[in-house]
């Protein structure tokens, strides 16, 4: 990676262990590739020295240009110019100082590693709020810029080493403390690592996030005021570069789940029959280009293993999807709710020709509805679709597989006995017909049974029973003699008809 320590982040770090001063003429931005050793002849501008300051005063020309960290420095005795800084710890010594030094150039690189793998991976961005605080030693925040989603961390310190007062504070009261400021919400247009007024009693930095020139996000850092702050800033700056490129990962897949929430809301409720906006319906489903005005067709599916298993079935919703495209699949009520819109779809047999083998390789019933254009009818073919399950699981158990227009004949006699008993909507003439047939042990009932069934034809229903002519039209006579049946009228013979029907039930 092209970033290098610094000498204001080695400071930084290193003023966690002692306590520095800087020179007046410290730069902080020199890059650092090592460290250098005091040999009095050559100087290294990328290197680090350190040093004790009687060895480096009288070189102090020489050195000025070359970063440098100086022990047992004299009050007052700090260059004007140059990049030292000062240890004003009087017990350091030149090894330890260096073993420590070593240690923060390790930390570093063992940082910067970090950071490039996590851009090359999948890691969450909790993951890198994380590290990136223990490594910076500051408290972090990425807030959305309407303070709907936030990712923070809190290092583990007592109160009495917390001097933001952080600690004492939880998240919603710190967004809400700084919503409150107008002037924090008016710089989202600013580019970069900017200071803002803290209302703690240390330094706050934010970095704004864009994603297609729109402001999506900030990343906040709040650290105590002390030397070297600009060094922190630094790292503020380094880190931005990869929180920024990993947030917008982030954000994108939350778009994208957000989108995916959305559609299925509204389609969970265009199949409930809710109220639903018709602009909120025209955008959700455009944002999977399904159209209002589209052909749908709705499937229930029910599995024969792993029915209860909630892990299972929503498994086996995202493998439907994968295998039809054209198809959104969904838990209705603990219910396999599939939605086909073959409007999507360029080649129609393909759905016919795989549906049977994916419910066979998976162990799954369906009923499938009619066609219709439109969401207006998404609810009717719901029940369309679980009644054809219903119906054809009980007429035709062995298949895979069942369209409601082979069973709305089905449904019609089913339905048409719900309310009301089948002996309430009967014609009244079979009613007479079957208590003559019980005294008499007739079968005028069996007559006109077959008589409607043969749509009114005599002679077909005489063949049908295996009895002559003339022996079918006896039987007609004491019928209509009995019931007094006109079968010119067709109100009559519809009513008939649908008797009979019924009667199947």
């Amino acid at each position: 990676m092209e970033r290098e320590m610094t000498f204001d982040i080695f400071c930084c770090k290193l003023n966690a262990l002692y306590q520095m001063s800087p020179g007046k003429g410290f730069t902080g931005s020199r890059q650092l590739k090592g460290f250098g050793f005091h040999d009095g002849i050559h100087f290294n501008r990328d290197c680090l020295y350190v040093m004790d300051s009687q060895e480096y005063l009288p070189l102090k020309k020489q050195y000025q240009s070359c970063p440098a960290v100086l022990l047992s420095c004299p009050a007052g005795a700090l260059p004007l110019t140059g990049n030292a800084v000062a240890i004003l710890d009087t017990g350091a010594d030149v090894r330890t100082v260096f073993q420590d030094s070593a240690k923060v150039f390790m930390d570093f690189y063992t940082w910067r590693e970090f950071l490039h793998e996590f851009d090359l991976s999948s890691l969450d961005m909790n993951s890198l709020v994380f590290q990136a605080a223990e490594f910076m030693e500051m408290e972090l925040w990425i807030v959305d810029k309407d303070y709907r989603d936030s990712i923070s961390t809190r290092l583990k310190k007592s109160l009495e080493d917390d001097p933001l007062e952080i600690d004492r504070i939880t998240t919603p009261e710190l967004l809400n403390l700084l919503n409150t400021q107008p002037e924090f919400a008016e710089s989202f247009h600013t580019s970069g690592v900017q200071p803002y007024p803290s209302p703690f009693l240390g330094l706050l930095y934010y970095f704004n996030i864009f994603y297609q020139e729109e402001h999506i996000a900030r990343l906040l850092s709040a650290f105590p005021d002390q030397t070297f702050s600009r060094g922190r800033v630094r790292m503020v700056e380094y880190l931005s570069e990869f929180v920024e490129r990993a947030y917008i990962k982030y954000h994108q897949n939350t778009v994208d789940l957000r989108k995916n929430s959305r559609f299925r809301e509204t389609l969970s409720s265009l199949l409930m029959a809710a109220h639903t906006d018709p602009i909120d319906v025209r955008t959700n489903l455009g944002s999977f280009g399904w159209q209002p005005f589209h052909l749908f067709q709705v499937m229930k599916l029910e599995l024969e293993e792993f029915q209860g298993n909630l892990i299972s079935r929503n498994y086996f919703c995202v493998q439907f999807d994968m295998a039809f495209p054209s198809c959104h699949t969904l838990l209705l009520h603990d219910e396999i709710i599939s939605v086909r819109d073959l409007s999507l779809e360029t080649d129609s047999l393909y759905f016919e020709r795989e549906f049977p083998c994916f419910l066979r390789e998976n162990l799954c019933h369906a009923g499938i509805s009619n066609e219709a254009e439109g969401v207006a009818f998404l609810h009717r073919l719901l029940m369309e679709a679980k009644d054809a399950l219903y119906f054809g699981r009980k007429k035709h158990n062995t298949f895979w597989y069942w369209r409601f227009r082979d069973y709305a004949l089905d449904y019609l006699r089913a339905n048409a006995v719900h309310q009301y008993p089948a002996d309430q909507l009967e014609h009244p003439a079979l009613s007479i017909l079957r208590e003559y047939d019980l005294r008499h042990n007739g079968m005028l009932l069996e007559t006109l049974s077959m008589f409607v069934r043969q749509r009114f034809s005599a002679s077909a229903a005489a063949n049908a029973l295996f009895i002559h002519r003339s022996t079918f039209l006896h039987r007609l006579n004491r019928i209509q003699e009995l019931t007094k049946l006109d079968f010119s009228d067709e109100e009559q013979r519809v009513w008939l008809m649908i008797s009979f029907f019924i009667l199947k039930t």
